[in-house]
């Protein structure tokens, strides 16, 4: 079974943008994780870990009374930033905003310049034992099923994902739509390709990781 299709370029500007919509949601949420466990540190830890930290270098002053004392602060400091610090900082703007920066654009950028190799017609022969790819440079790539281990997909696309052992990973994009192609047949195409790979992975799962 054989199936044609073309990847545009309009179709790579849209893939660039998700991902690069991706990184910048990924970095934001590692920034607020961080200025997170930064204050947390600053305002809980801290304050919890002064006393035991100055009778650290008083040894004359290490008696019960002074572990009992230490305790005692500990515990009331802790409700008070249960009960009133917590929630101020939970309620306070966040520090970070979703943007984009000047790095941002120079990966958008260079993401954008990689993925141009995409761009063209495709043939993908099925068979019962391996997935035969025909890039737009006449490259040929076969691909046995058992070797697929992921399957992923968007609006316009399937990724799937090979390697050896889940190293050297490749990822390839089958359109879910085409010109190049008779409707029903195309279809029927990617019904046969689904088909194989559920032996293998499971169903696809519509997340798309980045290039």
């Amino acid at each position: 079974m054989q199936l044609q299709f073309s990847i545009s370029a309009t179709q790579l500007d849209v893939l660039a943008s998700r991902n690069n919509a991706k990184r910048i949601a990924a970095n934001t949420r590692k920034q607020l994780w961080l200025h997170a466990f930064v204050e947390r540190t600053l305002v809980l830890w801290l304050p919890l870990l002064a006393p035991l930290m100055l009778l650290h270098f008083f040894p004359d002053q290490r008696r019960p009374e002074s572990y009992i004392a230490i305790l005692i602060c500990a515990v009331a400091y802790y409700a008070i930033w249960a009960l009133f610090i917590k929630k101020k900082l939970a309620n306070r703007s966040k520090p970070v905003a979703l943007s984009q920066t000047k790095l941002d654009s120079a990966i958008a950028t260079t993401t954008r310049s990689r993925l141009n190799a995409l761009e063209g017609s495709y043939i993908v022969v099925l068979t019962a034992e391996a997935l035969t790819l025909t890039t737009p440079y006449a490259k040929q790539q076969i691909i046995p099923w058992s070797r697929f281990y992921r399957l992923q997909q968007d609006d316009d696309f399937y990724y799937l994902s090979s390697g050896y052992w889940r190293l050297f990973n490749t990822t390839y994009l089958i359109a879910k739509h085409s010109n190049d192609s008779d409707m029903a047949a195309y279809q029927a195409g990617l019904a046969y390709m689904l088909s194989r790979l559920s032996g293998y992975i499971k169903q696809p799962q519509r997340v798309v990781g980045q290039w």
